[in-house]
Parts: C-alpha cells; sequence; structure tokens
C-alpha cells in the first residue's frame, strides 16, 4: 500500500499560490480564486493532516487550469501549461534542444502567445 504524505491544508495552499505567482506567472487574482476553492473543496473539517499534499497540489492545480482556460487573463498561463507539457513529452523522447524548439514553433505558433512561446526557446537557449 502506497504511504501518501499528509498536509495541513491551509499551509500547502498558500505555499501553492506563492509559488504559481512566483514562478508559474500566474495572476494574483486566479491564484488567490484558486486558493479559495481548494480551501473550501478540502478544508472543510479542519483537520489537519488527513488530505494528502498530492490531493491538495493536483487540486489547486486543477482549479488553476480551469480558471486559466476561461479567463482572456488567463491565456498566458494556459499557454504555458500546453508549451510545458510538450516540452516534457519532447524532452521524454531525447530531443536535441534545437529540435525541440522547432517541434514547438511548427506545432504552437500562433495558437499561444508569442512571447510565451518566445519563453520557451530562450528556456531551451536556442536562438529565437
Amino acid at each position: 500500500m502506497e504511504m501518501r504524505h499528509l498536509c495541513d491544508v491551509r499551509e500547502t495552499v498558500s505555499a501553492l499560490e506563492k509559488e504559481a505567482v512566483r514562478d508559474h506567472g500566474v495572476a494574483t487574482r486566479i491564484a488567490r480564486a484558486a486558493r479559495a476553492a481548494t480551501l473550501r473543496a478540502l478544508d472543510g473539517d479542519g483537520r489537519e493532516g488527513s488530505v494528502s499534499y498530492h490531493r491538495v497540489r493536483s487540486y489547486f492545480w486543477a482549479v488553476v487550469r480551469r480558471i486559466a482556460g476561461r479567463d482572456p487573463a488567463g491565456r498566458d498561463v494556459a499557454g504555458r501549461f500546453v508549451l510545458a507539457a510538450a516540452l516534457a513529452d519532447l524532452r521524454a523522447v531525447e530531443e536535441r534542444p534545437e529540435a525541440a524548439w522547432e517541434q514547438l514553433r511548427e506545432d504552437w505558433a500562433g495558437r499561444v502567445p508569442d512571447h510565451v512561446l518566445e519563453e520557451f526557446g530562450r528556456r531551451l537557449c536556442v536562438r529565437v
């Protein structure tokens, strides 16, 4: 049986909110809304340690994705999610950075904001 790391929901969601804004470019408004929704759903009884860290994290990011997908201001975030998943797939098959960039650009140009696509090119250390 797999052991799950149990966590304090409020503390974990607060850390996720900060991480989302600081590290992933999520708008503060979206991160706050995801925090509130996650707390409503998972912190109902207020018992510390009754929810797994994995469940809290998964729920929080699902809410962020849902809000970002509906909100015009969330288009950058939604684009980053898509490109991060596509890049992870390309890295899994050991694509060279230049080949991964070409594939991302070919598949996603015009479908995600240009500056988000260029950001991923810079992450790959290729000439954008």
